[in-house]
């Protein structure tokens, strides 16, 4: 939690960043499907975890990729971003999938984020990170900035994702609450104290 008051809410490649990881680590984890998650350590920094992409099938997601775009370009354009649930129906969802580890939920005031954020706002209609079998198709084109999103029916959420490239360093002053998830479940609240 410290490390995220300090240096700000981190895509992977900000992180890798941080804890100066060199290739060809570092284009591994950028790049490469990553069946388990990934502990990181430096002398500085203290540690820190990269999620795996179990979700993100990687037999499918080739056939699913638009534009000539390969599965390393999307994979690394993923890892280039923050991501956020925009509801709590989609977080709700997502929670039970990572059960056995434990989370840290960061809830962030939808107001004050947009207000600060908006122009380095991209959204995107799917979960980007997760192929089941209706998988939508994917590439450059799936997130949109914040002010070119177009919503397209009433009957469904109006974007799965909000995502903010690289970083969000004034975390602190968008961030209502944190709270530690155990077995899929929110737990303890962390901050504020």
């Amino acid at each position: 939690m410290e490390g995220v008051l300090r240096h700000g809410l981190l895509s992977t490649e900000a992180l890798l960043d941080l804890f100066e990881k060199k290739d060809p680590m570092r284009r591994k984890l950028l790049e490469e499907h990553r069946s388990t998650p990934y502990p990181l350590s430096h002398k500085e920094h203290g540690d820190a975890v990269i999620r795996d992409t179990k979700p993100l099938d990687p037999k499918r997601l080739a056939g699913l990729l638009l534009d000539n775009m390969t599965p390393q370009q999307y994979r690394r354009m993923l890892n280039q971003r923050v991501f956020f649930w925009p509801t709590k129906k989609r977080l709700n969802a997502m929670l039970p999938t990572y059960h056995e580890e434990p989370q840290t939920l960061f809830i962030i005031n939808s107001q004050k984020f947009v207000k600060r954020h908006w122009r380095e706002m991209q959204l995107s209609r799917i979960n980007s990170g997760t192929i089941k079998y209706d998988a939508p198709k994917r590439g450059p084109d799936t997130f949109v900035d914040f002010f070119a999103y177009q919503y397209r029916s009433k009957n469904e959420d109006p974007f799965a994702e909000v995502t903010v490239r690289s970083r969000i360093r004034d975390i602190e002053e968008v961030l209502d609450e944190v709270w530690q998830v155990e077995n899929g479940r929110r737990g303890s609240r962390i901050w504020p104290r």
